[in-house]
């Protein structure tokens, strides 16, 4: 029961840092929590420990704790494991014989989003297929490490995303891209789908750069 308490934490706490509801360098009150998730205190420290470790809030002992910062190094680093390691899981993915129907249907989402939302409901909409197209890859993985390391990874991508996306107007070139990688992915093209995914975590990266600093 308290490895779900934990857990239950951990996702609660992560998710508050990831959607900016904790802010960067913001106090993170172990009291606050425990009456917001209505939990005790060992559940919410031991979900703090492992957020810690993971690079999402920063402990000072005997002082309290607050949320990490967004540093240059670490989208460094973000993007380093990215192009190390995505364009090889998107291409294990590829030559698998699962059920190709989800990326189908991102495909059209992406082609045809519905219309009438607001910017920034349109702006998650597409942050959330980003991540839903890159999680698809990564489930498929067979390697436990990556598994776990690319995980926190992506969390981390998500965050950034959420702070540095705009409202997409028409001519958003991550839809463009995400396009390509599924046509290739489709196609089972495993050279261009390694070549489109490569090139979109690069353009990402640009972009990423330049609108958060």
């Amino acid at each position: 029961m308290a490895n779900t308490k934990t857990l239950a934490a951990y996702e609660a706490i992560k998710h508050k840092i990831i959607e900016g509801e904790l802010m960067p360098l913001s106090d993170v009150s172990e009291d606050s929590l425990q009456k917001e998730l209505a939990l005790s205190r060992t559940p919410i420290r031991e979900a703090c420990q492992r957020l810690s470790k993971e690079g999402f809030i920063y402990i000072y002992p005997s002082k309290g704790m607050i949320v990490a910062e967004v540093t240059a190094d670490l989208i460094r680093d973000i993007y380093e494991m990215r192009l190390l390691n995505e364009p090889s899981i998107a291409v294990q993915s590829c030559r698998q014989n699962s059920n190709k129907d989800w990326i189908r249907v991102l495909r059209e989402k992406l082609i045809d989003p519905p219309a009438g939302m607001s910017e920034e409901t349109m702006r998650r909409y597409f942050i959330d297929i980003d991540r839903t197209l890159h999680d698809g890859f990564l489930k498929e993985c067979k390697n436990r490490f990556l598994l776990s390391s690319m995980g926190i990874v992506m969390d981390h991508n998500h965050r950034i995303r959420i702070k540095v996306s705009h409202p997409y107007h028409g001519e958003d070139r991550s839809v463009t891209e995400h396009i390509d990688i599924i046509d290739a992915y489709l196609a089972r093209d495993e050279a261009e789908v390694e070549r489109q995914m490569r090139h979109h975590i690069q353009e990402s990266r640009k972009i990423t750069f330049n609108n958060f600093f």
